[in-house]
């Protein structure tokens, strides 16, 4: 399977790395599965 892309948007250290979490449980994804890529 291809990886997913997160484009995060959140500013915040904390709040980024649960969105993050959250994709990846909700999805059952492993973290290869789910690259983060973050905007701010």
């Amino acid at each position: 399977m291809k990886p997913f892309l997160l484009l995060a948007t959140r500013a915040e250290d904390a709040a980024a790395d649960n969105e993050y979490e959250s994709f990846l449980a909700f999805a059952g994804l492993d973290e290869r599965d789910l690259r983060r890529s973050r905007l701010e």
